[in-house]
């Protein structure tokens, strides 16, 4: 869940039920595949998102707005996407990246001054 904060006043949305990742059999520690979010391209009314990673890996973009429920959505193997977005409201963006055995997520990146945490 990426909380979204505005100020001193906490906004939060509700993230869609994820399956937890598959743990595997041994405890190896999972390759680092440089996930990463590039600086969204605010457009009004949406935002182009692109993002780089090592891998074949599917990719999920949480969208987390002020006062709007927190929304994943699947981008399959792309690596980039354009979102709609209401003109008026700041927001956070957040990759999250499977191989299938283990979950990945980039650092979110806000735009329109919104306050990401983790």
């Amino acid at each position: 869940v990426l909380p979204f904060f505005t100020g001193p006043e906490e906004v939060t949305g509700h993230a869609l039920p994820i399956a937890p990742a598959a743990q595997p059999a041994t405890t190896a520690t999972a390759p680092d595949v440089h996930l990463a979010l590039a600086q969204p391209a605010d457009l009004g009314d949406r935002v182009r998102l692109t993002w780089q990673a090592d891998g074949d890996l599917d990719f999920a973009v949480v969208v987390a707005g002020e006062r709007i429920d927190t929304m994943v959505l699947v981008a399959h193997r792309q690596r980039a996407m354009e979102v709609p977005i209401d003109p008026a409201r700041r927001y956070c963006f957040q990759i999250r990246a499977t191989d299938g055995k283990n979950v990945y997520t980039s650092t979110p990146v806000p735009i329109r001054g919104g306050h990401c945490t983790q």
